[in-house]
């Protein structure tokens, strides 16, 4: 845009604040931000200070995954992750799978975490549970659980608010 800095006195300045929102999905990108004059209606004895520019290297969101609890079996369990950087297009609802595994049994569930609408940041999966004493059969869509087992679900934050990664988990008991 243009920016109009009106009357200035000999020796005085002017500043400009610029906030700015970022599209979705540029965590971890740099971008440089450029000014420079353009036109000027009286000398300018010193041109060499007339442009400038700063590169902005863009930080994600620290992610969240939380579950539903405590296991019933015959339940159905509800994990969600919202993060921001897994919205990588703001015009669909995003999928992505993590495996959650019963700690007790070492039974193992992919499950697949749809948006829960466009651009929402948000993503939930669901899986059923069923009483048993031994795992059942691995990625088949139901857990079987019972009193003191624990659903451990793990995710990789590739970029937090601190432009590092973490590993979140949730667990289920």
């Amino acid at each position: 845009g243009v920016w109009n800095v009106g009357i200035l006195s000999n020796g005085n300045n002017a500043t400009l604040t610029i906030t700015a929102t970022v599209d979705t999905g540029t965590g971890g990108s740099v971008i440089t931000n450029s000014a420079s004059i353009t036109a000027l209606d009286q000398n300018d004895p010193d041109n060499t200070n007339d442009s400038d520019s700063v590169d902005i290297t863009v930080v994600g969101t620290t992610g969240t995954i939380t579950s539903t609890t405590p296991i019933v079996p015959g339940d159905v369990v509800t994990i969600t992750v919202t993060d921001a950087d897994l919205n990588t297009d703001s015009r669909v609802a995003e999928t992505f799978q993590l495996t959650t595994t019963n700690s007790v049994t070492g039974e193992t569930e992919l499950l697949t975490y749809t948006e829960t609408g466009i651009d929402t940041r948000v993503f939930t999966s669901t899986v059923n549970t069923v009483y048993g004493i031994t795992a059942g059969t691995n990625d088949d869509g139901t857990f079987v659980v019972k009193r003191g087992d624990t659903l451990v679900t793990e995710y990789n934050d590739a970029l937090t608010d601190t432009g590092a990664s973490a590993t979140v988990s949730a667990t289920t008991t």
